[in-house]
């Protein structure tokens, strides 16, 4: 699997834990909500570290069609707004959609922006350019 070439089910993990280190209990958004805007900050991170400073349409384009592909998905992208190709949090995320299913959703959306990056970089350099996303998110290895 693309995951274990990338060492990415273990980031994933570390990624999960050091996100509810850092979430404020104070906030007034959901823990669900906190949940989705760290998810978000991490695809974000990703797009920009495989789109190299160039283009992030593609990238963004696999974002949506992956939150699109199942009803969860739909409802959770629409609290989405994409300003010059950058994905950000707004408005209020649907009860029925848990950080289960966040995190279901998200996982598909990150497996499948990597598996785009193998595919231009090479297992080796999409590898590096998500361990400096782990870097860039403060977890440490």
């Amino acid at each position: 699997k693309i995951e274990k070439i990338l060492g990415i089910e273990k980031a994933d993990i570390e990624i999960k834990e050091a996100e509810k280190v850092s979430i404020s209990a104070t906030s007034e958004l959901s823990q669900e909500s906190r949940f989705l805007k760290s998810k978000i900050r991490q695809i974000n991170l990703l797009i920009d570290e495989f789109s190299e400073g160039a283009d992030r349409t593609q990238w963004i384009g696999i974002v949506k069609e992956k939150f699109s592909e199942n009803e969860i998905g739909k409802k959770i992208i629409s609290t989405f707004r994409f300003d010059d190709n950058v994905m950000s949090f707004e408005g209020s995320l649907d009860p029925e959609v848990k950080e289960e299913d966040i995190s279901t959703v998200s996982k598909l959306v990150t497996d499948s922006l990597c598996r785009k990056a193998v595919g231009i970089f090479g297992a080796i350099e999409a590898k590096k350019k998500v361990h400096n996303v782990i870097e860039k998110l403060g977890i440490p290895k």
